[in-house]
């Protein structure tokens, strides 16, 4: 069996360039850029073992909001459906398409949640988790 090359286009955010141009625009470029060229890889390149995954896609069009309260950071329910259809599809763990759609059911009913109450209405765990993150890296 031949090894699978998986394509996908990340959907953390740039927060700060080099450019002279702010990072919310250099970052909106930055996916387009990106997506165009994986896109016309995908129509031009005929191998099967080429495939891409609609990470960014699934994060910024499933998902409202998609990002923690820092906005760089996507919820802990956002990443764990990204991941468990990421697992589906490319990855052997037996998950059938009626478990991922309950995945699917609970992630969007917690966004529903979020959108009506706010972030706090997310679990904690999220926030202060990227803090841990953070105040690891930092030394």
């Amino acid at each position: 069996m031949e090894a699978r090359i998986v394509f996908t286009l990340s959907p953390i955010p740039l927060t700060a360039t080099f450019r002279p141009i702010p990072a919310i625009i250099a970052d909106a470029e930055s996916k387009a850029i990106l997506k165009a060229a994986l896109g016309e890889l995908m129509r031009t390149v005929d191998d099967p073992r080429l495939h891409y995954f609609p990470s960014y896609e699934i994060v910024t069009r499933l998902f409202n909001p998609p990002y923690i309260n820092d906005r760089t950071h996507v919820h802990a329910h956002v990443a764990d459906l990204n991941m468990a259809i990421f697992e589906r599809y490319y990855c052997t763990t037996g998950m059938s398409d009626a478990a991922l759609f309950e995945r699917w059911r609970a992630a969007a009913d917690l966004d529903a949640a979020i959108g009506r109450e706010g972030h706090e209405a997310a679990p904690d765990a999220n926030f202060k988790e990227h803090q841990r993150h953070h105040a690891s890296q930092r030394g």
